[in-house]
């Protein structure tokens, strides 16, 4: 018996990475306080790391004893890091992994901007960004965004499904479904994509109603 995915999840394993598909390297912030900066940088993203939602490998369960605290925790000392070099985008980035554990999409939202605001250039910062912006509904923002990454890596099928994902949330409907073929073309097998355009075609054809943001996709049955 085949099992299917549910469509959140589908959702979340095109719009998001591991933690090592970019660098994360701290910036020292002060010539007076390097050592303050780095300590507080690494303690602050291994509390947060272990219950980070990943698009493989393991976490820690988000919902066991003390993650709460490690998650808030882990930010405070983030948020300190910024404090001394509010340039540092990696942490705005670990602050924003925290919120989106936490379930707070706002503040996730404004800690993934700055980080995109200071770290255009990266294809995975852009892409938790548009996750970021889909979550909360911002469908016009999150195309925009998924464009620009797929401007920095052309013709990759993943950031071409996240750009699928963010058109079906915006209610591009037809540019979705040419993105999502145009992803299939480059990599046929991937069967989340697949599933994307199964539902974006669903959608078309009135079997189920359009999303207007990320979450709606949760529970969604054919």
């Amino acid at each position: 018996m085949m099992i299917r995915i549910s469509y959140l999840a589908m959702a979340v394993a095109l719009a998001i990475c591991p933690i090592g598909c970019f660098n994360t390297k701290t910036t020292t912030g002060s010539a007076t306080q390097p050592s303050e900066h780095d300590r507080l940088f690494v303690e602050g993203t291994e509390l947060i790391a272990p219950y980070m939602t990943l698009q493989r490998g393991t976490r820690k369960d988000p919902r066991s004893s003390g993650a709460r605290r490690d998650i808030i925790e882990g930010i405070h000392k983030l948020e300190q890091v910024i404090a001394i070099n509010a340039k540092n985008w990696s942490a705005f980035w670990f602050i924003g992994k925290g919120y989106q554990v936490l379930g707070d999409s706002e503040r996730a939202y404004a800690s993934f901007k700055s980080a995109w605001d200071l770290h255009k250039q990266d294809s995975n910062v852009a892409r938790e960004f548009m996750l970021a912006c889909l979550a909360l509904g911002r469908g016009s923002e999150g195309v925009a965004i998924a464009e620009h990454a797929l401007k920095l890596k052309p013709k990759d099928p993943g950031l071409t499904a996240n750009l699928a994902l963010a058109l079906l949330i915006d209610g591009q409907l037809d540019r979705a479904e040419h993105e999502v073929r145009e992803s299939l073309a480059i990599d046929p097998e991937d069967s989340v994509t697949q599933e994307l355009e199964t539902t974006i075609s669903d959608i078309k054809n009135g079997k189920r109603s359009r999303p207007m943001k990320l979450g709606d996709l949760a529970g969604a049955t054919p």
